[in-house]
């Protein structure tokens, strides 16, 4: 044991090899394990005032049947329990199965076992020398689904557990699937259920950084509730606030009324909440004593800005509350302030700094505050400039200390942000993405590229790299493309028609610019884009050329399917991204619109479909459904599968699947030349005469 400040050693041990050592903060303790040739574990135990040796420790074994100790993770902030990990024993080697037979019934709880041994946490507590499993096999780690700015504290003793049996994408009809929280007392290990019998809304409890309080949302009643632990009271403390909670990305999922925002955090003393809407911030006095209060003064909304803290209230210094802003209606990101209770607007610029709160395509980054000055890094970046660091006091200011620009190597883009009308009538927003060299005067071939929604990207910086299922932007546009990426807006239980209408609506305001070639517009998606671009072209035949990665053609099949780990597809069609909301059963009518499958024979666009064997999320099928289909329609269609790719591709594949994109959008969309591996030839079918109907 070495004694830095003193630049001093003490032998503490000698004997078999030490594995596993973990000491505490302080450096006056320590554990390790030692293990015997017949694999025996040894715990030991030094200190340096108490033991002065390292002395075998035998603590007692408080664990369920199937737990074994497995090692040490670290000492509690105040040293006096360990963290410790047990693992499950392997499963025993199977019965004999001559028949190889796999057996599943309705009981199931789930679809797949678990062949990976358990891994649960335990406690070993010091002052009775006990080590004691806090968490089930059932029981997550330490939960860290309520996790929100400023929530960690590494010197919490109390933690939440959640506890599901089945998965959680049957949680609408499968009662096993319905989440349970428990909050673990870490000091002695005891437990207590929090969340009330049947709760469909566990997902959103959170625990305050000091334990004091527990809040989460009620979706039924549409507010949110403390639960105070010492006392085990729950309350109201949202009700009369004109507010919406819930997620805007994922407003039109059928599960869009369980998804509540992320918590703005409590302050140091825990008696303010600071909850967040779509747009503002609210106060929440804890203690009854005050009325809540919109500290940002509802101004968010009247200006469709959203704002958030730049720092967890509990963490922040000085008297201003320093807060990120992005405004959705313009995509402009930037700083306000409060001073004394008063709003005040720092700036605001068509650049990222932080960017939007909810976001699939750019992780927030939060300023960077100096440790004794106040002096901050920020991150700025545009779509035509790459990330670059700043230095700024007041946020205002913005000083530059990096200069890395590799697009000027090349000929990058610019970006213009697209208001149209889709072909229903309702408002939408996409991105024009045009390359650097444009020429106002020339005709443009342009694609189409869509998910959901986007042009929240508007002054996002795009890496350019090989396309890996969707296409990489800059790449086509650096070579001659235009490409629009339009917000979906979807209806539930017509994703495809939202998806049609949308898509169309902006063809129609593009095809009003003097420099797109109307009779030139392709179609690329991927994932639920690749569903997105199968079902328009099973609708239309406005568009040129069509690529499709990785995308669902049957509802229907699909629905009962299996992916991955063993979780049922129904859930993603009757709750999640899929959007249909309904069982097969209840609405059959909404599964048979959303099959492209069903509608093979009105395609008219040469389609670029690719659909590897191990996807593990999109089942291979969807793809080869859709292929075998066309391919017996007579329709042009191109089959690509990457041995050894999944859902997306990496790599030398990638390279190809870039290169093969482009050359099929070049020849129908641009005249390029026939590329060796497609054909100018038409399929002829055959039709036999006399068969019976």
């Amino acid at each position: 044991m070495a004694d830095i400040s003193h630049r001093s050693t003490q032998e503490i041990y000698t004997g078999e090899e030490p594995l596993n050592i973990v000491a505490d903060d302080k450096g006056t303790q320590c554990v390790f394990l030692t293990r015997s040739n017949d694999k025996a574990t040894t715990f030991w135990y030094y200190h340096r005032d108490q033991t002065g040796k390292a002395i075998v420790a035998a603590p007692h074994m408080q664990l369920q049947n199937e737990m074994t100790f497995g090692s040490f993770e670290k000492f509690s902030g105040d040293g006096s329990f360990i963290h410790c990990v047990l693992t499950g024993d392997y499963p025993a080697p199977p019965a004999p199965n001559p028949a190889r037979l796999r057996l599943r019934t309705f009981m199931d709880t789930k679809l797949n076992k678990e062949e990976d041994p358990l891994r649960c946490q335990a406690i070993w507590y010091l002052h009775n020398n006990t080590i004691r499993q806090v968490q089930d096999k059932e029981e997550s780690p330490f939960y860290l689904a309520g996790f929100y700015a400023g929530s960690y504290n590494p010197r919490s003793t109390l933690k939440l557990l959640d506890k599901t049996l089945a998965h959680k994408g049957e949680w609408n009809w499968n009662e096993n699937a319905l989440s349970s929280r428990s909050l673990v007392d870490l000091t002695n290990g005891s437990k207590k259920l929090v969340t009330l019998p049947g709760d469909r809304n566990s997902a959103s409890y959170a625990l305050s950084p000091q334990g004091k309080w527990i809040i989460y949302y009620d979706a039924g009643q549409q507010n949110y509730f403390s639960y105070n632990v010492a006392t085990s009271e729950r309350k109201n403390i949202t009700a009369g606030i004109t507010a919406t909670w819930t997620t805007y990305d994922n407003d039109d999922i059928p599960f869009a009324p369980y998804l509540n925002l992320p918590l703005g955090g409590f302050s140091d003393d825990e008696t303010k909440l600071y909850l967040y809407d779509q747009h503002d911030i609210f106060q929440i006095d804890l203690t009854g004593k005050s009325a809540p209060v919109n500290i940002t003064e509802g101004y968010g909304k009247s200006h469709n800005i959203v704002f958030r803290f730049a720092f967890p209230p509990n963490e922040r210094t000085g008297k201003n509350i320093l807060l990120t802003a992005f405004n959705r209606s313009t995509k402009e990101d930037g700083f306000f302030d409060i001073v004394k209770g008063k709003l005040r607007q720092l700036s605001m610029h068509p650049f990222i700094f932080t960017g939007p709160e909810e976001s699939k395509y750019h992780l927030r980054t939060p300023p960077v505050k100096a440790k004794n000055a106040d002096v901050y890094l920020v991150q700025k970046m545009e779509a035509a400039s790459a990330p670059n660091i700043y230095v700024t006091k007041d946020f205002i200011h913005f000083d530059a200390i990096s200069d890395i620009h590799p697009e000027r190597r090349v000929n990058w883009l610019t970006t213009e942000l697209i208001d149209f009308n889709t072909r229903d009538g309702k408002p939408a927003q996409g991105i024009l993405y045009k390359p650097e060299n444009f020429d106002p005067n020339k005709k443009y071939p342009v694609i189409f590229y869509y998910y959901e929604k986007i042009s929240e990207c508007l002054h996002l910086y795009i890496r350019p790299e090989p396309s890996m299922g969707p296409m990489n932007i800059p790449y086509f546009v650096s070579n001659g493309f235009l490409v629009f990426t339009p917000d979906v807006h979807f209806d539930i239980g017509y994703p495809g028609r939202s998806s049609l209408q949308t898509v169309l609506g902006a063809a129609d305001k593009l095809v009003q610019l003097p420099y797109v070639d109307s009779t030139r517009m392709g179609l690329q998606g991927h994932s639920f884009g690749g569903f997105q671009t199968n079902y328009i072209i099973t609708h239309t035949d406005r568009f040129a050329a069509a690529c499709s990665a990785a995308g669902f053609t049957n509802f229907v099949s699909a629905y009962g399917s299996i992916i991955g780990s063993g979780y049922s597809r129904q859930g993603q069609y009757e709750l999640y991204r899929d959007r249909i909301g309904a069982s097969l059963w209840e609405r059959p009518d909404l599964y048979q619109e959303n099959s492209p499958v069903l509608n093979i024979d009105r395609i008219k666009t040469p389609l670029l479909l690719m659909h590897n064997m191990e996807d593990n999320d999109v089942p291979v099928g969807q793809g080869i459904e859709f292929f075998t289909g066309m391919r017996r329609m007579g329709k042009v269609v191109y089959f690509l599968q990457y041995e050894g790719q999944g859902h997306s591709i990496f790599d030398k594949p990638a390279l190809d699947y870039n290169r093969r994109m482009f050359e099929f959008f070049s020849y129908y969309l641009k005249g390029a030349a026939l590329p060796a591996w497609m054909t100018d030839k038409r399929a002829k079918i055959l039709h036999a005469k006399g068969l019976k109907n």
